[in-house]
């Protein structure tokens, strides 16, 4: 801690980061998690974790794990910015709602994924927790909380996401701000 040293420095700084990023978001895990591919493409549709040998995604696995990881980064975004505290799990009725608009006609997915539901986030998730648990991972990567939703269980800075992906921010802030708008429009009716 008391090093002259310029890089002990700087690798204190960036585990006491590390540390309050954990402590701030309460995550089950630290792990690296890279997120290949391009939404509605078949090409390298894969996740990596810790930099381990990756595995291939389904398209339905793949677009769920974008929609959750973007999430992070939206939510991060907005706290950084100074705006309203976003909760940090995305409810099942955004996830659907964005689903719903990537299949419209038109959209990334269009004819690809026929009527999303919530059944199919269900399942999609538990598909994905499985295939962790078989590969040798925390299957809680993906978080749930019972009426809240489904989130990425690790710091926002351990997501990789490809190329392709990290130019689209604009996107994918205006699928959250819509899904979000009509998700609470849905929670209120109940």
């Amino acid at each position: 801690e008391g090093s002259d040293n310029p890089l002990d420095s700087l690798l204190s700084l960036v585990r006491r980061r590390m540390i309050d990023q954990l402590r701030d978001g309460d995550f089950f895990t630290n792990d690296v998690v890279e997120i290949r591919g391009r939404i509605g493409s078949k090409d390298n549709r894969d996740l990596k974790i810790n930099g381990r040998p990756s595995f291939k995604l389904d398209r339905r696995e793949h677009t769920v794990l974008l929609i959750l990881a973007h999430f992070a980064r939206y939510a991060a975004r907005a706290k950084q910015a100074g705006k309203k505290q976003l909760a940090s799990f995305l409810p099942v009725s955004a996830i659907v709602a964005i689903l719903i608009k990537l299949t419209h006609e038109g959209g990334l997915l269009a004819g690809r994924w026929p009527y999303p539901i919530y059944t199919d986030v269900y399942r999609c998730v538990n598909k994905v927790r499985n295939r962790l648990l078989k590969e040798g991972f925390n299957s809680n990567i993906i978080e749930s909380n019972r009426g809240a939703g489904y989130r990425i269980s690790t710091p926002v800075s351990n997501l990789i996401l490809g190329v392709s992906q990290e130019s689209s921010e604009k996107f994918w802030t205006i699928l959250f701000d819509l899904a979000l708008s009509s998700s609470q429009d849905i929670q209120g009716r109940r």
